[in-house]
């Protein structure tokens, strides 16, 4: 009975060392803004553990890093040489697409940047002012808080691909030693009608420390 209870006491406590081994080294949601489920919407977390967001249920995720072919569809091409001409080393990690038959569908894109982390909101806005293609008309740019006290750079422009006009919304999020740049698109025409859908996308938006 004394070793019967020794054993059962040793495996006890090496699963909780390893509990508290796996809790240690997972990422940390910073609590507050928007992580609450909300009816209609999924919680997605990349492969890598590095970000969460929330979707609607009838959205598709796609992690770019692992099925880099997708980045050839929808408005990817112009979105792509968005990126490339605000920063050379930006990396496109995420692609979410509205579950809708027609085109173009609505999307999310994330990126990232390891140099663009030298900038504070403010700056990113100023330089992407500079750095804009022709194809990007700025309607909007301004630095927003959420509630846990990050600071955001926030720009509203209308991308041209071929003969759709796009209008984005797009966010500038630091963090640590990369930043991750999130936009949200939709037809221009049809921009309004998603923009609630679109706010609450980048409301849920959160990198996950480590």
């Amino acid at each position: 009975m004394i070793l019967r209870y020794a054993g059962l006491t040793a495996v006890s406590l090496l699963l909780l060392i390893l509990a508290t081994r796996a809790i240690g080294q997972a990422p940390l949601l910073r609590l507050g803004g928007n992580n609450a489920p909300l009816t209609g919407w999924q919680p997605v977390t990349d492969s890598q553990l590095q970000f969460t967001l929330s979707l609607p249920d009838s959205w598709q995720s796609i992690e770019l890093i692992t099925n880099p072919t997708a980045q050839a569809t929808r408005p990817l091409p112009a979105l792509a040489e968005f990126f490339e001409a605000m920063v050379a080393d930006s990396e496109l990690l995420f692609l979410g697409v509205a579950g809708e038959t027609a085109v173009p569908t609505p999307m999310v894109l994330i990126a990232q940047s390891q140099r663009l982390a030298q900038l504070t909101p403010q700056q990113y806005i100023a330089y992407a002012q500079t750095q804009l293609p022709p194809n990007v008309e700025l309607i909007t740019a301004e630095v927003t808080t959420n509630d846990l006290g990050i600071v955001k750079g926030n720009l509203l422009f209308n991308l041209q691909q071929a003969d759709v006009q796009w209008r984005c919304a797009h966010q500038f999020v630091p963090n640590n030693s990369q930043i991750y740049l999130i936009t949200t698109c939709a037809e221009a025409t049809l921009f309004t009608h998603h923009q609630a859908e679109f706010d609450t996308i980048l409301l849920s938006f959160q990198p996950l420390d480590s």
